[in-house]
């Protein structure tokens, strides 16, 4: 199982508790990607760069994520993924008044983690997500929901600050929070320092050969 949630949940199925054993996923250290994407999105200085990376689904709590961030004139919200709500995303952004930037699906999203002031993934749930891995690997904080797998990738209130899925109030003032460079870059440091000691790939070679031995 990817996390303790999903092993949690397959035990509830009727697996033994010897044959499931939770592996977490883990990433490998980021490559710079040579470009200084930061400049275009934030010519003077002052923006606050917002990073969404994930399908464009239901479930992933993008409805609301758009409410709490069009409470932020300085803010541009990347988002990139593709999905069936993209079209009613770009009304809602476009209505709110949202710098939104939508990239659809891409390969490499390396140049936007590089760029981003902080990661948003605000899903009514996940397993485990790579996405907060990723964020974590790049120094960068993270506002999530307690759901699912994502209280194990991150530690709230250290590297990530966690609200409840739907609470628009609690996210904007999560953001506002993060909206302090001095926090973000303690947080972000403090999520490079989790990643490379639970979620970096000598940590899934550690799980993976002690379950073969």
């Amino acid at each position: 199982a990817v996390s303790d949630h999903v092993r949690a949940w397959l035990l509830s199925q009727g697996f033994p508790e010897s044959s499931v054993i939770t592996i977490r996923n883990c990433t490998p250290p980021p490559r710079p990607s040579g470009k200084d994407l930061r400049t275009a999105l934030d010519e003077d200085g002052k923006r606050l760069v917002l990073l969404y990376a994930g399908r464009l689904v239901e479930g992933k709590g993008l409805d609301w994520m758009c409410d709490a961030v069009k409470e932020f004139s300085n803010a541009t919200l990347i988002i990139a993924g593709d999905g069936p709500l993209k079209a009613q995303l770009k009304e809602k952004t476009n209505l709110g008044g949202i710098d939104a930037r939508f990239l659809g699906a891409i390969d490499d999203v390396t140049p936007y983690y590089e760029a981003a002031d902080m990661v948003l993934l605000p899903s009514e749930m996940e397993a485990l997500p790579m996405t907060l891995i990723e964020a974590a690997s790049y120094g960068k904080p993270v506002i999530a929901t307690h759901a699912g797998g994502i209280p194990e990738v991150v530690r709230d209130g250290s590297t990530a600050l966690l609200v409840h899925y739907g609470n628009v109030a609690a996210l904007r003032q999560a953001i506002e929070y993060l909206s302090d460079e001095g926090r973000r870059k303690t947080m972000g440091e403090a999520a490079k320092k989790h990643w490379e000691e639970a979620f970096s790939l000598p940590r899934l070679a550690e799980a993976m050969s002690a379950v073969y031995l």
